[in-house]
């Protein structure tokens, strides 16, 4: 299915039941924010799996055409509270890595803005102002940083759906199955989430407001999505992994791309290939010399036969000279 096709069907299920899996979500979010307060930020990490797991499992539901109901929230503890836990906990991480590199990036740039403050103020010299090779190092291993957790996280999204769809798989065998199942499937799913953007930006403009519209529709979209992942895929049961492996599919990419772009100059080239010069014009042949008359002799003015100088007559043609 194509992207607007998958977003229609999840837009047709919210219409359907839009109290109770908007009420999931606010019971989520409510228990995973309690678990936070009472143990300073630990228990959201505990709660945190297997809450989305019943999550996943409630959506899941209502687009098989079940009724979705709050106890289905529990689902999680009840039955995967261990690889619930695990997966959620490495997807958390995942997550939160590229937050702690913003948030000691921003503590930073603030550190550097208070001294150029200061040493500006009185008169020492600025020496925060300047390039830096080491920032600009930092620079670039924070966008390298940010750019594979997305890479990862988005390699792994699917291990909650996988453990609801599959009831017997380790948190383990479903990261790997994750893994095997999204590839050539990470672009599509970012490509998803940014076609969203503008919905989440008119949540900002609201308020907050109405995101009790786009989160119900959000998260059923998404997991029509991984369904049509799913059921289209075609990957062993336990596939194997190895960090080898993934290293030379890594390689490969990168290869196709060279080579592609090599393709793509070389077109390019071609298409503007330099224009030949027009062939030069022969030059015309010098006319030949015109032939003297013999010593005494002169040519007829009428035939141009040769005549004795002082003849008044052509004696061939006899005209008059």
């Amino acid at each position: 299915m194509n992207r607007s096709m998958i977003k229609q069907i999840g837009k047709d299920n919210v219409k359907k039941q839009w109290g109770e899996l908007l009420l999931a979500l606010v019971l989520v979010e409510v228990a995973t924010t309690f678990a936070a307060l009472i143990t300073v930020g630990i228990g959201s990490f505990v709660v945190s799996g297997p809450l989305s797991f019943g999550l996943t499992y409630l959506y899941y539901r209502q687009t098989q055409g079940d009724q979705p109901g709050q106890m289905m929230l529990l689902e999680g503890f009840k039955k995967k509270f261990g690889e619930s836990f695990l997966a959620g906990l490495f997807l958390e991480v995942v997550k939160i890595i590229p937050v702690i590199i913003g948030i000691i990036s921003a503590f930073s740039s603030l550190i550097s803005m208070i001294n150029r403050f200061r040493y500006g103020m009185y008169g020492y010299y600025d020496y925060g102002g300047g390039f830096s090779f080491g920032s600009l190092l930092w620079s670039l291993l924070q966008i390298a940083l940010t750019v594979a957790c997305i890479y990862v996280f988005y390699g792994l999204c699917m291990a909650m759906y996988i453990l609801v769809r599959e009831q017997d798989k380790t948190a383990v065998g479903a990261l790997k199955k994750s893994w095997a199942m999204t590839k050539g499937q990470k672009g599509r799913l970012f490509v998803f989430d940014l076609s969203f953007i503008g919905w989440w930006i008119l949540v900002v403009l609201t308020l907050g407001i109405l995101a009790i519209w786009v989160s119900p529709y959000y998260n059923s979209a998404k997991t029509v999505m991984f369904n049509d992942i799913y059921d289209h895929s075609h990957v062993a049961d336990n596939p194997d992994f190895s960090f080898r492996d993934e290293f030379n599919g890594f390689k490969d990419m990168a290869g196709n791309v060279k080579d592609k772009a090599g393709n793509m100059v070389n077109r390019s080239n071609e298409d503007v290939a330099p224009v030949a010069p027009a062939p030069a014009e022969p030059e015309a042949p010098e006319a030949p010399a015109a032939p003297q008359p013999a010593p005494g002799m002169k040519f007829c003015k009428h035939c141009g036969a040769q005549i004795s100088e002082s003849a008044v007559f052509c004696n061939k043609c006899g005209g008059q000279q």
